[in-house]
């Protein structure tokens, strides 16, 4: 019997901005655990198991951006800042 896989990935980009906070690098959490971290105008994927998950961007000593949930394979859009 074939084995289905039960992974996905969660793509999240950043868009380029000209000033504001565009030195900074967001962290990256899905479902509260820390993934990886994103710079500015950069886009990038994290393999998550399939279903719904909370993502959020976070920039240390500042705080959380928005939070986004969507179901995996729906692309999702936010900003933080």
């Amino acid at each position: 019997m074939d084995r289905v896989s039960s992974q996905a990935a969660i793509g999240v980009s950043r868009p380029h901005r000209k000033v504001e906070d565009r030195l900074a690098t967001y962290a990256v959490f899905v479902d509260g655990r820390r993934v990886g971290s994103l710079r500015d105008g950069v886009t990038r994927s994290f393999v998550v198991e399939t279903g719904v998950h909370q993502v959020r961007l976070g920039i240390a000593g500042v705080g959380f951006g928005g939070v986004g949930t969507a179901p995996v394979g729906h692309w999702g859009t936010g900003a933080c800042g």
